[in-house]
């Protein structure tokens, strides 16, 4: 039974570019998958969770110290497509809860933000997931959405820094996300390689 036969599920909770890709042999592709995916199927989630986990990683509440265990157990129940509905509300449920309570506290969080915990949030984003290691073109595009706010927000707060390295990576991710003229999805993207090589 297909993913969009099941109440509740539907394949735009999956990696988009799992399917749409170009048929040319990709190395990266052919690596098995994490997490107990079995090959073949897309990953889910890979648009919607990884900054989110790598921002309340660096947040370092109480509260949000589980949020990977649960966000964990969620994927494990998506990533099989004939898996039982009620086990992934469950696990849906939980996630949801621990991002309710963050969400609470976010306005007083981002008030005390200042240069330091601004870096310390671009840190932690980019040790989350070291260069060239995202899964896949979703994974990607996110960390540069993270990373390019992060960044210039960076520099308002504190216009005589100068963070090269990191312009540099920003710049030659956003390279490496664009789509070739003619195609509507990724092609010879390759997370394995570094930014500057894609």
């Amino acid at each position: 039974m297909l993913a969009e036969d099941r109440p509740g599920r539907s394949f735009s909770e999956y990696n988009c570019f799992a399917c749409h890709h170009d048929l040319a042999d990709e190395q990266w592709r052919q690596k098995l998958p994490a997490g107990g995916r079995t090959p073949g199927t897309p990953a889910w989630g890979t648009w919607y969770y990884p900054a989110a986990l790598a921002l309340a990683h660096v947040g370092g509440k109480a509260d949000l110290r589980n949020l990977e265990e649960r966000v964990s157990a969620l994927r494990t129940e998506m990533n099989h497509l004939g898996g039982d509905p009620a086990r992934v509300a469950g696990a849906a449920q939980q996630v949801s809860l621990a991002l309710g309570k963050w969400l609470q506290t976010l306005p007083e969080e981002t008030r005390s933000y200042n240069a330091a915990k601004v870096k310390a949030l671009i840190e932690g984003i980019r040790a989350k997931e070291a260069p060239g290691l995202a899964e896949g073109w979703d994974g990607a595009a996110q960390r540069y959405l993270a990373l390019q706010p992060l960044r210039l927000t960076l520099q308002g707060l504190d216009p005589a820094r100068t963070e090269p390295t990191l312009d540099a990576e920003v710049k030659s991710l956003f390279q490496s996300l664009q789509f070739s003229p003619g195609y509507d999805s990724p092609r010879k993207f390759d997370p394995a390689l570094p930014f500057g090589n894609r």
